[in-house]
């Protein structure tokens, strides 16, 4: 089944989000987000349309008309949702992906991308320019992917976080859904691959 997907960029602010997905209303649609990426000030958004979303010039008109400081940066049609979450084995992505997760809870003292994964339900990937934004003061500057996953504590949220070096490696959806299905074979406190913990 074919899903109409878009990607847009906003004054990242805690509640960016929320203010985002409430004003989308106003189009007539419900927009879901999938994965959103702090870098720096702003904050990106990946969305999956409902079916039947008008065509790409359309759909940037009316985010326009009713989402103020909104910036669609790209809209396409994902064909096969499953296969962006499968990486080839093998390749770059899924080494990448598949490895390094380390399950921690979300207290005082994790990263700001685990506790807005927490908050908003929605996994996210933010740049860190230092160790302190990640946890770990020996990490070099990288990406941070927070996936949000069931806690054996209820009254302690969980995440499953993953970390790539460097500016290039963007995480994706499909990297987010395949951390949520390796973390549901690691124990608390664990970790797969050879990352150090990411959190105090």
């Amino acid at each position: 089944m074919t899903r109409r997907k878009l990607r847009v960029a906003l004054v990242d602010a805690p509640e960016a989000l929320q203010v985002f997905t409430t004003s989308a209303l106003a189009t007539g649609m419900v927009l879901v987000p999938e994965l959103q990426e702090i870098d720096h000030r702003d904050l990106v958004v990946e969305l999956c349309a409902p079916a039947g979303a008008p065509a790409p010039a359309k759909l940037a008109s009316a985010l326009r008309r009713h989402v103020p400081g909104c910036e669609l940066l790209s809209v396409w049609d994902d064909a096969d949702p499953g296969s962006a979450a499968r990486p080839a084995a093998g390749s770059q992505a899924a080494a990448a992906t598949l490895t390094d997760i380390v399950l921690a809870p979300v207290d005082d003292g994790a990263p700001a991308a685990a506790r807005r994964a927490v908050d908003s339900g929605v996994p996210t990937a933010a740049w860190c320019c230092s160790g302190h934004d990640s946890g770990d003061p020996d990490l070099h500057p990288g990406w941070l992917l927070a996936v949000p996953v069931p806690s054996a504590r209820a009254e302690v949220p969980a995440v499953a976080l993953s970390y790539r070096r460097g500016y290039t490696m963007r995480f994706s959806t499909g990297d987010a859904a395949a951390v949520r299905r390796v973390a549901q074979h690691v124990p608390a406190g664990a970790r797969v691959g050879g990352t150090r913990a990411l959190v105090g």
